[in-house]
């Protein structure tokens, strides 16, 4: 089982979704034929996912949709994560109003290793 998700659960979500079926193409248990063809994982997400069928509207997210067909059928993969070291963080014009709010907090920053 997969969970994906963001805000409205559709065109973000659709993209990941979609590249994840043609990822999977005929290992995901489901009927191979449909997860060939970017355009058929869209069609198929839009109607499960809406009453309307568009999932995925946005053109750049259909695009990217198509690029990663291409990397599943070309066979490329991610390079390995790399560890990167934050030597600094350097604010420009940063309107004065990030300064100080009424709790006397200004701009905060969180670094989090995530591995």
């Amino acid at each position: 089982m997969v969970a994906v998700h963001c805000k409205a659960g559709k065109s973000r979500t659709g993209v990941m979704i979609c590249a994840l079926l043609l990822h999977l193409g005929g290992d995901s248990g489901l009927d191979p034929s449909l997860y060939q063809d970017p355009g058929e994982c869209i069609e198929f997400y839009g109607n499960k996912r809406c009453r309307d069928g568009k999932g995925v509207t946005i053109p750049s997210q259909h695009r990217y949709i198509y690029y990663y067909k291409i990397i599943v059928d070309v066979g490329l993969v991610m390079p390995k994560p790399r560890k990167v070291q934050l030597l600094r963080v350097r604010l420009i014009d940063v309107p004065q109003r990030f300064f100080a709010n009424a709790d006397g907090q200004g701009i905060q920053v969180s670094v989090m290793d995530h591995a």
